[in-house]
């Protein structure tokens, strides 16, 4: 097992808890603070119900798409 040097395990004792509240404050700020009407999980939640929407729509046309080319692929051949 590797042992850290004394000046690396110094350093990481200072680091670590301000990276730790220095994240925890960007959190917060995203749960809390409102830019307009919205938090930022407002937003990321709206997005993502517009992104799965644009995916049902996008694939329901590929289905249209795909039923024609197989009825018009049918009618030729006959």
């Amino acid at each position: 097992m590797a042992v850290l040097s004394e000046h690396l395990r110094k350093s990481l004792i200072r680091i670590v808890p301000g990276a730790f509240l220095f994240g925890a404050a960007i959190e917060w700020f995203m749960i809390n603070v409102s830019v307009g009407q919205e938090t930022f999980y407002d937003v990321a939640t709206r997005k993502k119900i517009e992104r799965m929407q644009e995916a049902v729509y996008r694939q329901e046309e590929a289905e249209e798409r795909l039923e024609s080319a197989q009825g018009d692929a049918a009618h030729t051949i006959n």
